[in-house]
């Protein structure tokens, strides 16, 4: 399971003006998801996980947003 989080802040500059700064982040811990094990009772590796399932990079993403 990946984790995602979005943490934002909005500043007011002025009386109608607004500046939102947020930062978004998908994958946070760089985390794997695996396979499920090799189930051959004959195979060297059963019991194994060997393969990857899913394997999301960490991303992030800076937005910044001026509203007038």
């Amino acid at each position: 399971m990946f984790t995602n989080m979005s943490i934002q802040r909005s500043f007011h500059a002025g009386s109608q003006r607004t500046i939102q700064l947020r930062v978004d982040a998908q994958n946070l811990f760089n985390r794997q998801q695996w396979n499920a094990p090799n189930l051959t009772p004959t195979s060297t590796q059963f019991g194994q996980v060997t393969t990857v399932a899913l394997n999301q990079m960490r991303f992030f993403t800076f937005i910044t947003r001026f509203a007038f």
